[in-house]
């Protein structure tokens, strides 16, 4: 998971321009479940608007919010109401409506693949027990009830949100990779950041073993090119004095070497996330801070 900055991509004008679909919408919405009044069954249908997935997906660049998979080459992918819009899992009462009002908000739509964003029954990381994962109206907060009406935002809720939003925070600072290709805790939190990290993992099923093995997939090929990295900066070092002209090979070699590193970096690219925190360990342990840092 990586951050996602939204300014990137403007919001489709269906969600946000005055007598267009999207406010229209979020208006029936409000009237159908204002408090006191009649909550009939209510359609939401504008998310699915063309334009918003378009927008989506190029805001995420094809991948996956949650797990960085590329989506679009295998399916259409999902627009994914990050606070559910029908009803909430952990509710208290545990009853519908969930965010209601923000059925059309942009901010609250983010592009998921069909396993992170459905309950699945999926082999686990480390477990031997099968278990359903998977978003669906899953929300949960720490010691807070959920705001159930429009009229009170969602700002005092924010600061006890359980699922990190890749679009609100820097899910890199908070998580961190193993060598299977597992993923877990940047080993400093505690506490309550530390609880965030683990529910969002469960939550989002970023530990199913399908998504595990696509990521030491690649952790392999990374640690291979930084072998090859590795070892044409060591020939340059070997003959920069005895061999100044084959030194100069070694080094053009090692600078293109890094420049295929560097691309699994690539915010476009599958899991780069997990590929930032190794090329970036990779660069302090062979080349020291400084170099680390201009990454």
């Amino acid at each position: 998971m990586i951050f996602v900055d939204r300014t990137q991509v403007i919001a489709p004008v269906i969600l946000t321009q005055p007598g267009l679909a999207g406010l229209r919408e979020s208006a029936r919405a409000i009237a159908n479940f204002r408090t006191g009044g009649p909550c009939a069954k209510f359609t939401y249908s504008v998310y699915s608007d063309d334009t918003v997935k378009e927008a989506l997906i190029k805001l995420f660049n094809k991948k996956c919010a949650y797990c960085e998979t590329i989506v679009t080459t295998v399916y259409y992918g999902d627009v994914e109401h990050f606070r559910p819009k029908s009803q909430i899992a952990e509710a208290i009462p545990p009853i519908a409506p969930g965010y209601y009002w923000l059925g059309s908000d942009w901010d609250n739509l983010l592009f998921a693949c069909k396993l992170c964003n459905s309950a699945k029954i999926l082999k686990i990381y480390g477990s031997t027990v099968v278990e359903a994962l998977g978003k669906m109206d899953q929300f949960p907060l720490y010691n807070f009830n959920h705001i159930r009406d429009h009229t009170f935002g969602i700002a005092s809720e924010e600061p006890h949100r359980l699922l990190i939003n890749p679009c609100k925070e820097d899910p890199e600072i908070l998580i961190s990779y193993g060598s299977d290709g597992n993923i877990l805790p940047k080993r400093s939190l505690t506490g309550f950041l530390r609880l965030k990290v683990d529910k969002s993992i469960r939550v989002y099923a970023l530990q199913r073993m399908d998504l595990v093995d696509e990521r030491k997939k690649l952790r392999l090929s990374i640690e291979m090119q930084q072998e090859r990295v590795l070892d044409n900066t060591k020939n340059f070092l070997r003959f920069i004095d005895s061999n100044p002209e084959l030194a100069a090979e070694f080094e053009a070699s090692a600078l293109r070497e890094m420049r295929e590193l560097k691309k699994y970096c690539d915010p476009k690219m599958p899991y780069s996330g997990m590929a930032r925190e190794m090329v970036s360990y990779f660069l302090m342990r062979e080349y020291g801070q400084a170099l680390a840092r201009t990454f």
